[in-house]
């Protein structure tokens, strides 16, 4: 009995055994079958563009029909941006890559190596500061000019805190990070509309609101690394009877020249009831150059001290100093009588560039000086700062945009224009820096 049971077992396995077999085979599972990826690729491995320029990068997912082809993508958002359209845009100078993989298969990896090429270009327009056109969101408050040096950008930083208006600090910035020198929400604060740097040292310059014998007035401030330094008052300018309208004072650039720090823009003293105002230059906080006119600019290189503003004569004459040395800058003939001014200066090598205007009867021009040669912006185009970098003059101001002179940011790059913004009427490009 025992016996049969066991052959009977055994039959019954060989049944279920040959369910599978050649002649009958087994049932396929239901459903869509899996197909794994083996791979990613990319349409190009390396990239060279432009600063500013775009492109676009095409993944293949293999095989092709391959089960999960959602394709993921990393990059570094400091270098590179990425609209909704798959299109980037080269942010900056230097190298870095772009990455992309597949859901879960992180080792299946497409690299392409991207490089920007060119220089960086920063400006300030509506008190924030941009990079290659793309404002800098760490730069908070209100910001007026930008330095750059080989390996740092500092700006100046009047600033707002919080959600609150009432907390408040003004100092610098470097590299995104604030240097404050006042933070609080007491008193009259300076106001920093200049910045030089020299080793590691930073100089801010600006003016500070104060209340003298029941009277407001404003006065001119140098920071050194957020120390104040004295600035001598000047006696020698014209007398007013004190007016709160009047009282003004500020610096308004800054330069180093070996170790010796230069500022121009205005000051005054009180004296008998009086306020004598004078425009001059500081050296180390001393008066070495007063003016009957105004300054606006000074620039060290070569071992000088450039300065331009004008003078009185009987109308503003726009006028260069080169260590204190007078040059007037040249005007079409016959507009003399109308006045004329310079703004700022840049030198480059052995160039000195000028940019400021003339007046034509009921018109202003504004010029560009190369050397005391006079090259006119056409009608629309106010200027405001310029930069030279190499061979390449770039030039911030405002294009005039309807007939009530409202004006939209814009720079210009050897005369064409790179960047303008439709966003901000009424504004203009105030500094450049470009490294």
């Amino acid at each position: 009995m025992k016996r049969l049971l066991t052959t009977a077992i055994l039959a019954i396995s060989l049944v279920f055994v040959s369910c599978g077999g050649k002649d009958n085979p087994a049932p396929k599972p239901s459903g869509p079958q899996v197909v794994p990826v083996t791979g990613i690729t990319f349409d190009k491995t390396s990239i060279s563009l432009g600063v500013t320029e775009t492109f676009t990068i095409e993944a293949t997912v293999h095989p092709s029909n391959a089960t999960d082809k959602n394709v993921l993508w990393w990059w570094d958002v400091s270098k590179l941006r990425r609209d909704n359209n798959g299109v980037f845009t080269v942010l900056g100078s230097g190298k870095t890559e772009v990455f992309a993989t597949v859901m879960g298969r992180d080792e299946k990896m497409a690299t392409c190596e991207v490089e920007g090429i060119g220089p960086d270009v920063y400006f300030v327009t509506a008190d924030r500061l941009y990079k290659n056109g793309f404002e800098q969101s760490a730069y908070k408050g209100s910001v007026m000019q930008v330095c750059v040096s080989s390996e740092e950008i500092y700006a100046t930083a009047n600033m707002f805190l919080g959600a609150s208006d009432l907390v408040i600090g003004y100092g610098h910035w470097k590299n995104g990070i604030p240097q404050f020198y006042y933070q609080g929400n007491q008193g009259w604060f300076p106001w920093f509309n200049a910045i030089a740097v020299s080793g590691n040292d930073v100089y801010a310059g600006g003016y500070q609101i104060l209340e003298v014998y029941g009277n407001f007035a404003i006065a001119p401030r140098l920071y050194k690394n957020g120390v104040e330094q004295p600035l001598d008052t000047y006696e020698g300018g014209e007398a007013y009877e004190i007016n709160p309208d009047v009282s003004l004072g500020d610096v308004n650039s800054l330069a180093v020249l070996n170790g010796d720090v230069y500022a121009t823009g205005r000051t005054w003293s009180e004296k008998g009831g009086k306020r004598y105002y004078g425009n001059v230059m500081w050296k180390n906080g001393k008066v070495v150059l007063a003016v009957d006119g105004e300054l606006f600019s000074v620039f060290a290189a070569n071992g000088n001290i450039y300065v331009v503003g004008y003078v009185c004569d009987p109308r503003p004459q726009a006028t260069l100093w080169v260590n204190n040395v007078p040059q007037r800058l040249s005007v079409p003939a016959g507009t003399e009588v109308f006045g004329s001014k310079a703004l700022g200066v840049f030198v480059s090598g052995s160039d000195v560039y000028v940019h400021g205007y003339y007046a034509d009867g009921y018109k202003s021009v504004d010029t560009l000086w190369k050397n005391n040669v006079r090259q006119d912006f056409p009608a629309g185009v106010l200027v405001e700062t310029i930069f030279v970098h190499g061979k390449d003059v770039y030039v911030g101001g405002g294009s005039e945009m309807d007939s009530n002179h409202s004006t939209l940011p814009t720079l210009w790059k050897n005369g064409e224009v790179i960047y303008r913004f439709d966003d901000w009427r009424g504004q203009v490009i105030r500094s450049i820096g470009v490294k």
